[in-house]
């Protein structure tokens, strides 16, 4: 995979699954190569390699770096391979050509959208050479459904299919962390500047909330630039009052400001399992989404348990789309719960997500690919 202080979820969710091992005796070494997909501020990247290097002296986890391999592939470096075969078990992020040398049970972990039907063969291959178990492990039941098909179909024997749902640290992630202000409306965006994040939608969202809301209102957008800064600066221009942008952040600095906020909007088009929902609900503060069937997932026993819809209904006329959120956040705040609310969605990640919790879970998949040979 990219390196650890790539500037995504799949990094995140990898650092804190394996203090959450770490913490239950197990030892983790984590392998990536030095070839990073994206361009980032280096003063940004150097606190990133810092926290890494204070995890590693905290003994949470092993890391090595391979260095001048093309792009991610590690299938003939020697070093890895030795390193790979002393392993219990090994997890590999997606599907990678690396696996092909393992003789240990292995998990392959899809975290980002994948077609599965490219690569069968590849898989039977994998699966008649080493004789070696094999997990799958997903973040959704969409993946999960999709995947045991394709297993039934090319019947492939001595594997399992694992759902373990991401984890937040609602130790770190709690309401305590910041301070509602009243006297704004304070709305916030975490994720990349991309067309799949919705940031194109953002600007109408605003523009209707400036015509339907005469309190004053502040929108924060947090992400690294992916292509659609431009929308940003735009709304900058329009709305010098009401936007800030504040680009790459420490994590650490995230709690603050999720707590200090009385909504975050996901307006994505694609996810597989958003941490954002998770970090912003531990933090007290509800989520409103697009209709994605893995926002569903996350929020669906909690819309039918509170009787407040978290989720917009999609259009393909981004304007429509502004309005419908914008309607929403009004009634989500005039609602004379909200404080509530608030604190229902900080039970409900609690109940449900916290690391110590889906940790277990995961181990137990662990154990039971070992335990197959």
């Amino acid at each position: 995979m990219a390196p650890l202080y790539n500037i995504g979820g799949i990094e995140e969710w990898l650092r804190d699954i394996a203090k959450e091992l770490h913490k239950r005796g197990h030892e983790i070494t984590i392998c990536t190569t030095n070839y990073l997909p994206n361009s980032f501020p280096k003063s940004f990247l150097a606190k990133r390699i810092q926290t890494i290097l204070n995890d590693v002296r905290a003994g949470c986890y092993e890391y090595k770096v391979f260095k001048n391999v093309a792009k991610r592939n590690l299938v003939l470096n020697q070093d890895f391979l030795k390193l790979l075969n002393k392993m219990d078990v090994a997890y590999f992020e997606n599907f990678a050509f690396s696996s092909l040398s393992a003789f240990v049970p292995i998990i392959f972990g899809f975290h980002v959208p994948f077609q599965l039907s490219s690569i069968t063969k590849i898989f039977l291959t994998l699966h008649k050479m080493k004789r070696i178990p094999i997990g799958f492990h997903v973040l959704n039941p969409v993946d999960y459904l999709y995947l045991k098909n394709f297993l039934a179909e090319i019947r492939l024997k001595k594997a399992k299919l694992f759902l373990v749902p991401n984890g937040v640290d609602c130790n770190k992630f709690h309401p305590g962390a910041g301070t509602l202000d009243e006297s704004k409306f304070r709305i916030l965006f975490v994720g990349r500047l991309t067309r799949e994040k919705g940031v194109d939608i953002l600007p109408y969202i605003l523009h209707e909330l400036k015509n339907l809301q005469k309190i004053p209102l502040e929108l924060t957008i947090i992400g690294p630039d992916m292509g659609m800064g431009h929308v940003v600066n735009r709304m900058i221009n329009i709305f010098p009052k009401e936007v800030r942008y504040l680009g790459c952040l420490p994590r650490e600095i995230l709690p603050r400001l999720y707590a200090s906020s009385h909504v975050t909007l996901l307006p994505s088009r694609v996810e597989r399992f958003p941490l954002v929902s998770l970090e912003s609900m531990a933090c007290g503060t509800p989520v409103l989404t697009s209709n994605l069937a893995n926002f569903r997932y996350i929020l669906e026993p909690l819309i039918k348990e509170l009787n407040v819809n978290f989720i917009i209904e999609n259009s393909e006329d981004v304007s429509v789309l502004g309005k419908r959120f914008a309607e929403r956040i009004i009634k989500l705040l005039a609602d004379e719960r909200y404080q509530e609310l608030r604190k229902a969605v900080r039970k409900y990640v609690m109940e449900r997500f916290c690391w110590n919790k889906v940790v277990l879970d995961f181990e137990y998949m662990l154990r039971s690919i070992t335990n197959m040979q």
